[in-house]
């Protein structure tokens, strides 16, 4: 089981952060890869509250974004095409890898946002390849968060670390 963690907003100095992610992502050959990816998730976040990502279409099964601290986010986001816009480039040490967290956000009150984020998601890549994922409950489609670059993030061994998270 690979994984990739990124702090998004770090705490007070000597704190955990409040505000992480982590991708989740087991090899297509394992004959239990759904099940394996449940339970690193489930070790992985304890006892803390997050927002479970599966890939949009579901056709990988195999991969899960896992979100921390989104609420503290809020401050963060700003307006993009109709839809609220969250945006960190994912660099390792001092490396950039072309890689970029992408997380969109229509208005609740929004009857029909698929359209909407769907037009954010294209101008928001500038034709860079991604991965989409939205909530693992899939009842709510007004979020959905967007990786371009992920096969070139730096993943390593996942052996039952647990979120360091406030």
């Amino acid at each position: 089981m690979d994984y990739y963690e990124k702090d998004l907003l770090p705490g007070n100095p000597g704190t955990p952060p409040v505000a992480k992610f982590a991708i989740f992502s087991e090899t297509g050959r394992n004959p239990k890869p759904q099940y394996n990816v449940q339970l690193s998730v489930n070790q992985y976040v304890g006892n803390h509250e997050y927002y479970d990502f599966v890939e949009e279409w579901l056709d990988n099964p195999w991969v899960r974004v896992v979100l921390f601290g989104l609420e503290h986010l809020d401050p963060y986001f700003e307006n993009f095409w109709g839809v609220r816009k969250y945006e960190v480039t994912l660099i390792d040490g001092n490396i950039y890898r072309g890689a970029k967290l992408i997380i969109l956000w229509a208005d609740s009150a929004i009857e029909n946002p698929k359209p909407i984020i769907e037009n954010a998601l294209i101008n928001a890549v500038h034709g860079a390849s991604y991965n989409a994922f939205i909530l693992s409950s899939l009842n709510f489609p007004w979020m959905k968060v967007v990786i371009t670059g992920i096969n070139n993030l730096n993943f390593g061994e996942y052996n039952g670390q647990v979120a360091n998270v406030r």
